[in-house]
This record gives C-alpha cells, structure tokens and sequence, in this order.
C-alpha cells in the first residue's frame, strides 16, 4: 500500500485530461477503496483514451457485480499484480474477481483461488468471505471446517457482517449457540441484514 501511495503522489495531482497518469491513478485507488464515484472516473478516463482505465473499469464493474465487456490491458493487469504483491488485498481481490467471472481467456478458477487466499491474508474481509464461501460450496467435512474457521476470522476479527450471518447458517446444525452469536454480531454490524 505505501508503494501504491508513492506512486500516486509521484503522478501529482489529476488536471483536466482524464486519461493523465495521475487521474487514471486516482481512479483506481477510489476503486481499490470502493468508492461509488470510482466507476465514473474511471469510465471518463478511459472515454479519454486511457486503455489502463478502461481495463480497471471492466475489473471494478466485476467486482461490484456487473458483467461488462472488456479487454484487460497488460498495464492495468500488472498493476493490480504488483500491488497484491505488496499486500495490498483489495487489488487481490480484483484480481481473483477477473481470474473468476473475467473475458474469456483470462478464466482460471486456480488463480481465483490464489488470489482469495492473498486478499484473505492480506485482511481483505470480502476476500476473506468469497474463500470461505467457495470452501463451503464443495459440502465436504473437511471444506466446510475450514469455512467456518475463515467465516469466524473475517466475522470477528474484520468486522464482516455477511461472513457473520454464513456462519451463523453453517453453525446451524452443530452449534445453536455459536449460529445466534454470529447472527446476533452479523444484526449489530449491519441493522439492515436483520430487519425490523
């Protein structure tokens, strides 16, 4: 992260050209951040002739669950690798996003899963959720003990609402206790997932 700050303090500040180095820079930190603005900047500098942004606008649309088609440019691509490199698990979770659901080509659900453990290891609580949840989705003994000890970590370690309500669900049938606690948690982080 500090050499991603660095790097955007290096590019000085965004000027009018959307597709200046600095304007595309602070796009993707807005996206890394996410940041609901981050989508129009980085569509304006890509609109701009920035192939980087509009390669990180097809990645950023991704990961907020949209289906866009694009084609991943080598810059944005190298980018997001470095800074996951650095540790920086938003960038990891970018990147297991496009690895997922991304243009045809750039489909590997091995390097998905890479870069869920990096954004989970890097406290990346939406990296944290996704892992969990793919280890859940194989219904063995032995994935869904491990789901629910990365639920656990990412429900009261990173404060993640939804991992808390998952594991309220998993611990359903073996742990009553443990399903209202984390449902109990998943209701005081975020009133809305609980209703009235």
């Amino acid at each position: 992260m500090l050499l991603a700050l660095i790097a955007l303090a290096a590019a000085g500040p965004c000027d009018d050209n959307a597709s200046s180095t600095a304007c595309v820079a602070h796009a993707v930190e807005r996206s890394l951040a996410g940041d609901d603005d981050a989508a129009a900047l980085l569509s304006a500098a890509c609109k701009a002739g920035s192939a980087a942004a509009c390669s990180h606008h097809g990645i950023h649309a991704l990961v907020i669950g949209k289906e866009l088609s694009f084609e991943v440019d080598p810059v944005a691509h190298t980018d997001l690798t470095d800074r996951c490199r650095e540790g920086e698990g938003a960038a990891c979770l970018h990147l297991a996003v496009l690895h997922e659901r991304g243009p045809t080509g750039w489909r590997d659900m091995s390097q998905s899963q890479m870069y869920l453990r990096q954004a989970c290891g890097a406290k990346e609580a939406r990296g944290c959720h996704a892992h969990a949840t793919s280890y859940a989705a194989g219904g063995s003994p032995k994935g869904i003990e491990k789901a629910t000890d990365i639920f656990k970590d990412a429900c009261y370690d990173l404060d993640h609402p939804l991992s808390c309500l998952d594991l309220g669900k998993l611990l359903d049938s073996t742990d009553s206790s443990g399903a209202k606690a984390a449902r109990d948690e998943a209701c005081s982080l975020d009133p809305g997932l609980c209703g009235e």
